[in-house]
């Protein structure tokens, strides 16, 4: 049978497993804190790495392929993509300024005794609907940049093939018509040479 002494001790016991819990949950909470932070400032620094890179790269394709611009077929569609790549650095920009407005709300209000948890999870949910909105516009800038390269290749290759037949044509043409020269066709008559004017 459990004396007082045992039941105090296994309560004991168990108070400071939960404690050790808490501790442990929270510093678990803590770290996922600080690599949620760590992990955004990533993301905005790789979002405006990778646009950045993609509308140069772009830009550099276009100067690379046509060395004139009037070459370049479905021009609407590169310019499109430049846009949306421009789009998602001023995104990530003014979503890095918001980001730092809504904290130091947040800040404010942990200051002034007003903390509230609901009004803190709906700002940061409408700056990952900001990040969302950045990631959509670099996609479709990435999509518009694969389907402006892919339509000019083809077109390039589809004049190319072209350009060659009509070579190959030109060139059977030409040698077909030198290895007739002499072969059924009537040669014009010989002009007729003068007679030497002392001999009749």
């Amino acid at each position: 049978m459990e004396t007082d002494l045992d039941i105090k001790k296994r309560v004991d016991d168990q108070n400071e497993q939960e404690n050790k819990l808490r501790i442990s949950i929270s510093e678990y909470r803590n770290e996922l804190a600080r690599v949620r932070t760590s992990s955004g400032e990533l993301f905005e620094k790789q979002l405006s790495y990778i646009s950045a890179g993609a509308l140069g790269f772009s830009m550099l394709m276009v100067d690379k392929i046509a060395k004139d611009i009037s070459l370049i077929l479905y021009k609407p569609i590169i310019i499109i993509s430049w846009i949306f790549f421009g789009l998602t650095l001023i995104i990530n920009l003014l979503s890095h300024l918001y980001a730092s407005h809504l904290h130091n709300k947040g800040i404010k209000d942990i200051d002034d005794d007003n903390y509230d948890s609901d009004k803190i999870n709906f700002r940061n949910r409408k700056i990952e609907l900001v990040n969302y909105v950045s990631v959509g516009t670099l996609l479709l800038g990435i999509c518009f940049f694969v389907v402006f390269t892919s339509k000019n290749i083809y077109a390039m290759d589809k004049s190319a093939k072209i350009s060659v037949s009509k070579t190959k044509r030109s060139v059977k043409s030409a040698q077909s018509n030198t290895s007739t020269e002499g072969y059924g066709l009537t040669p014009p008559p010989a002009p007729s040479s003068p007679k030497p004017k002392g001999k009749n």
